[in-house]
């Protein structure tokens, strides 16, 4: 789609009803990115070719804002030039950054996955929602930032199967939490936190560090909570 007057054209990922939307369809834009429902393949369409590149289960990043973050990468990268094979390579070979949930091991079925960079409740949100339809049991904690956390609760019921509460914040987020229907546990300290966590995680859980919190109760930034956080995972699950 050319914008008027811009001397330029852009590649509109999705619609407003969401990554599945085709906007060739929606208001005839002559390009379009987007997830293909039909095979839940990521394809970009330009110059009259629609160019399928892999799975959203290929992927190694969870979430749909990642399957975004993907799209808008392929659709730069095809209109600079790059052939489909080599950014198909490069969505599938992608990982996540460290602290970013970046999985960290697994162990009698369940996984771990280190979120420490969500150190606020939005953060967070995109963390909850990444592994549908899967449901993690998710650790909660460290220093409280103050923020409303209604919207944290509400998403938490709707995505997760259980929350660990630790940490400085523990209180104030047991006392928002205390209508929650989904079961809710708290630690004194995120160590602590995982080891509930792994009381209650059966085969297939997933167990999610993603704090919606600052590290500062306990360590000197999200990097060493989410290093420590591993650590211990590499502990706990050692045969």
């Amino acid at each position: 789609m050319l914008i008027r007057d811009s001397g330029f054209a852009y590649v509109p990922v999705g619609t407003a009803a969401g990554i599945e939307g085709d906007m060739r369809a929606a208001c005839g834009s002559d390009s379009a990115a987007f997830v293909r429902a039909s095979d839940r393949m990521l394809v970009v369409a330009r110059g009259g070719e629609d160019t399928a590149l892999c799975a959203v289960s290929d992927l190694q990043i969870p979430g749909a804002h990642n399957v975004s973050n993907a799209l808008h990468a392929a659709a730069a990268a095809l209109a600079l030039g790059q052939s489909a094979d080599d950014v198909t390579a490069g969505l599938v070979s992608f990982t996540s950054l460290e602290h970013r949930i970046e999985a960290c091991g697994s162990a009698r079925g369940i996984a771990f996955y280190n979120d420490s960079k969500a150190t606020n409740v939005d953060a967070t949100l995109k963390a909850l929602a990444a592994f549908e339809p899967r449901k993690p049991i998710v650790l909660l904690g460290g220093t409280d930032k103050m923020t409303d956390l209604g919207e944290l609760v509400a998403q938490a019921q709707a995505h997760c199967r259980a929350v660990v509460l630790y940490g400085a914040s523990r209180d104030r987020f047991a006392g928002a939490f205390a209508a929650a229907t989904l079961p809710v546990y708290t630690a004194d300290h995120m160590a602590d936190a995982l080891d509930v966590a792994l009381a209650h995680a059966t085969e297939g859980d997933i167990v999610l560090l993603s704090p919606a919190c600052a590290s500062f109760d306990e360590f000197n930034g999200y990097e060493e909570r989410g290093r420590v956080f591993k650590k211990l995972v590499a502990e706990r699950t050692r045969a």
